[in-house]
């Protein structure tokens, strides 16, 4: 066999080839601190430090997932449907009472505010308005 042996995570501190079995290294963005604290950080030391990583792993493995030809195509035309939507409540030439346009704004807003995003945030009352 010409097969090459491949790294394995040592976790074992007093083995002798510790150093040597560090396996993947992953670039970390550490919470509550800047893009510049970020650090590269073997698996292993994850592993040993008990830091949850592999959903956050999962997470960036199916957001990095180029979407396909049909994917792109059905979220255009949900871009469109929505780009008309809104052209009918704030265009300029719909035709309707100042009553009836401030009701419509308001609805969008509170479906802006209930929208839970992929990060499980929200839009604050404020940031509902200013869209």
């Amino acid at each position: 066999d010409d097969d090459q042996p491949t790294a394995a995570i040592i976790l074992d501190v007093n083995d002798p080839n510790f150093e040597d079995g560090t396996g993947r290294q992953f670039y970390i963005k550490w919470v509550n601190k800047s893009y510049s604290e970020s650090t590269f950080e073997f698996e292993r030391d994850l592993i040993l430090n008990e830091v949850e990583y592999k959903e956050h792993l999962e997470n960036y493995n199916r957001r990095k997932v180029k979407p396909t030809r049909k994917d792109m195509k059905k979220l255009d035309k949900q871009g469109d449907a929505q780009g008309r939507k809104l052209y009918k409540i704030f265009g300029d030439q719909i035709k309707q009472s100042d009553e009836e346009k401030e009701k419509q704004v308001k609805e969008y807003q509170d479906v802006l505010e209930k929208r839970v995003f992929k990060c499980g945030g929200q839009l604050r009352d404020y940031q509902a308005e200013g869209v």
